[in-house]
């Protein structure tokens, strides 16, 4: 008897081992949530001492944050294509929001290469490749990439799409919401879009909390329009005017009056930061669970807090691809901060590896930056690309010279280029030398000391210049870049 009891015992014992074994090996959960147009410098982490954003900065505190991140991207689909795909613009095709050839034919001296407002079907997402694992796959919110059975979010690896379609969030913020919208229609009058985002995702992760999961949350916040709950907004009105209230002299007070109403839309994705961390803490899947924040691109010169940074939101400057970029890992250190340049397609190969899932076999541009995460990475040296065969419009740009001796354009904030940054030092070729540039292109900055891309160092670091020029060129050629741009016919030259 007493054998028998002895031998159930270590099979107990055995089958418990077993079990948490299998426990312990249960694939991660991966949250990746993307801001549009939110700025480098919008939130708490960064600097941001007006827009309150708590649980953002406690996931910077409890993570790593990455001081040099960029997207791939000045605007919004390319970025999350590069996402999605973890392969730069040439490849996928995307490379600008809708039409490279935006503005008035007649001021375009270049013909734009042709652009896909989709994936192609070819490009196996991060979405496949998680639910081909086994996870459950939802995206909640901006989709911009393509409609349809084969081109939306459920032909490219997705189970459930809520909120997302080819465009973006339509006139208003409030219900009800644009009848594009999938999933969100019968809103009670006067819901704020992000709020309700937020509580999707939170009710995917408690349906989902027994298999391994990815939530996409993508919000159309912070983009325009800028809207925010009333209540909210008055807060921050209230609070810009006591800031301003002589002796002081804030730098907030100098800010456009969107101002308080784009603080309140900040405010409320940090909310749901918050409710996704305590859904996730009340399931049991915090110490599970990997959580990624960025933003598709920089945020608008007129509406983000500009702090050391040339340039905005369709514009290949800094201050139109750096972003803030936050990574939890569970386990790992905390209040890592990394000062190596990633970017966006860094994200699919860095979620594989956090997986376990062998991608050795696929065609991924970016590289897998999970070893920093943990506070002790180290990178191969390596360049970052960009490729905007494009024109960009943005009202906001003057006619005029700028400090740097740029020349900027009304209807072009940004024309045709490709950038690389190597070690500090960034590339800007442009594809017609005499429409940006001032007569000086190409662009060559130190952003170690020269952040705001004042000094055009090109012509006194010529052979630097030269090789990088070589490197940005045989990149183009290997990813199927265009190398030049056939004139256009109709350009009509300014008198």
């Amino acid at each position: 008897m007493k054998y028998r009891y002895a031998m159930l015992l270590l099979v107990c014992l055995a089958l418990q081992a077993v079990a948490e074994t299998t426990a312990q090996k249960k694939p991660p959960n991966f949250v990746v949530i993307l801001l549009d147009d939110l700025g480098l410098h919008d939130t708490g982490f960064m600097g941001n001492d007006f827009i309150e954003t708590p649980a953002i900065d406690q996931l910077a505190h409890d993570g790593a944050t990455f001081t040099q991140a960029y997207a791939n991207a000045p605007n919004c689909a390319p970025s999350r294509a590069a996402i999605l795909s973890g392969q730069y613009a040439p490849r996928t095709g995307v490379y600008t929001m809708m039409s490279g050839d935006m503005g008035e034919s007649a001021r375009r001296k270049l013909q734009t290469p042709k652009n896909n407002v989709f994936l192609p079907e070819q490009v196996y997402t991060l979405a496949e490749l998680l639910h081909d694992h086994g996870y459950a796959t939802a995206q909640i919110g901006k989709w911009n990439l393509g409609h349809g059975a084969a081109r939306g979010p459920e032909g490219q690896g997705f189970d459930i799409n809520i909120g997302g379609h080819r465009g973006g969030v339509g006139q208003s913020f409030h219900a009800p919401y644009s009848k594009e919208l999938p999933g969100l229609q019968g809103a009670p009058a006067g819901e704020y879009l992000t709020d309700r985002l937020n509580h999707e995702a939170t009710k995917f992760i408690n349906k989902n909390k027994n298999r391994p999961f990815f939530l996409y949350l993508s919000h159309y916040a912070p983009h325009f329009p800028i809207q925010a709950p009333p209540d909210t907004v008055k807060k921050y009105q209230t609070k810009r005017d006591t800031f301003c209230r002589p002796p002081a002299a804030l730098k907030y007070c100098d800010m456009t009056p969107y101002y308080p109403e784009y603080a309140a839309m900040v405010e409320h994705i940090d909310r749901g930061v918050a409710q996704l961390r305590a859904a996730l803490a009340a399931d049991g899947l915090a110490d599970n669970t990997v959580i990624v924040l960025m933003s598709d691109n920089g945020g608008y010169a007129w509406v983000r807090d500009p702090q050391a940074l040339s340039g905005q939101k369709s514009q290949l400057y800094e201050g139109g691809i750096r972003v803030p970029m936050v990574w939890l890992v569970p386990g790992n250190a905390s209040g890592i901060k990394v000062d190596v340049p990633v970017s966006g397609v860094d994200i699919y190969p860095t979620v594989a590896a956090l997986a376990g899932i062998d991608t050795r076999q696929q065609l991924l541009d970016g590289a897998d930056i999970s070893p920093f995460l943990s506070g002790k990475g180290k990178l191969s040296p390596r360049a970052l690309y960009w490729y905007f065969p494009a024109y960009a419009l943005d009202s906001v740009v003057d006619d005029s010279d700028d400090q740097a001796g740029r020349r900027t354009n009304a209807d072009f904030s940004q024309v045709p280029a490709a950038v690389m940054l190597r070690d500090g030092w960034k590339l800007i070729r442009y594809y017609s030398s005499s429409e940006q540039g001032n007569g000086n292109a190409p662009e060559l900055y130190f952003l170690p000391d020269d952040p705001q891309e004042k000094h055009n160092r090109f012509a006194s670091e010529k052979k630097r210049g030269d090789d990088m020029m070589r490197e940005l060129e045989s990149w183009l050629h290997s990813t199927g870049g265009a190398l030049s741009l056939p004139a256009n016919p109709a350009f009509q030259p300014s008198p």
